[in-house]
């Protein structure tokens, strides 16, 4: 089948063998192979033609198990393609297709987060590493005011570079807000305030950071269940403190950390992304030099940038495109809920009638 910007083959059907790239190819991508079928999406690994450089093809489907609105996903596109960090999967391209919307973004040879620690134990220099590099993709969305809102292993690709240590890279950022009903994994590491209907927020986005790294550490979840309620009544019972038992290997403090981030209370959490950095830094360079002594108060070592005025525009102009996508989305539920004379009930119960 021909989309608008590559040939995509039927989503039931599996290549047996890589399909070779060809230079001379008119379509800007050629699929090479599909990859997974998630809860939102077809994943094809493909080549850019005029590069030759491997790409990832996430192609959203009305058909999946908790499809997203494509055409919410198509409105986040100016907010998607201002996100720059080394650890946050770029959008090179993002448009809809005959076959629904579609997502472009590097390819990075690892493993998904959900089979990571099936395969390598994080050691306490390599979880300072990951949990580093998660952390640090937190402040690019917090200078913009657009939290990720999804956390989790799934979302994560990790890439042994051996000599380099482990490379992180993030997906999906900030695709939940275009989703109703989220999928089982997303609920096993979000936030509890969130099953009570709050946004997601960097204080929601560091709970997540911790209860996906609690998974990479232990091979487990926090905690377990089925509906929200059981998360909350489940969140509500954790004890941080468990992560003794299961790893006692790690730094003391590092532990601490983590349990800071699993806060029921996100009051009780770090108050910004820079906050836990912060912390997490001061940790790593005393568990490294000198274990026995707690740190200090800790000291940011590289000053966040102040915000400019290109800045302010920018971040405006992304909470401008976020609130159209709310406003979009409680429109749509307003119509489907009382038809076209919607506005007329939303008036009336606002006027108490």
């Amino acid at each position: 089948m021909m989309g608008a910007r590559g040939t995509f083959p039927a989503m039931i059907d599996h290549f047996k063998e890589p399909i070779a790239p060809n230079p001379e190819s008119p379509e800007p991508y050629e699929v090479t192979e599909r990859i997974s079928i998630g809860t939102a999406a077809v994943v094809y690994r493909a080549i850019q033609t005029e590069t030759q450089k491997d790409v990832l093809f996430k192609v959203f489907s009305n058909a999946a198990t908790h499809p997203l609105d494509t055409e919410r996903v198509v409105m986040m596109r100016p907010a998607l393609m201002q996100l720059k960090h080394p650890h946050i999967a770029p959008v090179l391209d993002l448009y809809e297709d005959s076959e629904g919307c579609v997502l472009v973004i590097p390819y990075v040879v690892g493993c998904g987060g959900n089979a990571f620690p099936h395969q390598a134990k994080l050691n306490q220099i390599a979880a300072f590493q990951i949990a580093t590099q998660l952390c640090s993709t937190l402040l690019a969305g917090e200078q913009l005011e657009f939290p990720h809102g999804d956390i989790k292993p799934s979302n994560l690709v990790i890439a042994d570079r051996q000599s380099q240590g482990f490379y992180l890279q993030l997906q999906d950022w900030g695709l939940s807000l275009c989703r109703d009903e989220q999928p089982h994994e997303t609920l096993q590491h979000m936030a509890p305030e969130r099953f009570q209907g709050y946004p997601s927020s960097i204080q929601s986005d560091l709970f997540s950071v911790g209860a996906t790294l609690w998974f990479l550490l232990t091979g487990s979840h926090a905690v377990e269940g089925e509906t929200k309620q059981d998360f909350t009544i489940a969140w509500s019972k954790f004890k941080a403190e468990k992560l003794a038992q299961l790893r006692p290997d790690l730094d003391v403090h590092f532990r601490d950390w983590l349990g800071w981030m699993l806060r029921l209370n996100p009051l009780d959490r770090p108050k910004s992304a820079g906050e836990s950095i912060t912390v997490l830094n001061q940790v790593v360079a005393y568990a490294t030099n000198n274990p026995s002594i707690a740190p200090p108060e800790a000291v940011y070592e590289e000053e966040i940038p102040p915000s400019t005025l290109k800045d302010k525009i920018r971040t405006g102009a992304i909470g401008a495109v976020v609130l159209g996508v709310l406003i979009f989305a409680f429109c749509r539920w307003a119509a489907s809920k009382w038809g076209p004379d919607w506005t007329h009930e939303i008036s009336s119960i606002l006027s108490g009638n």
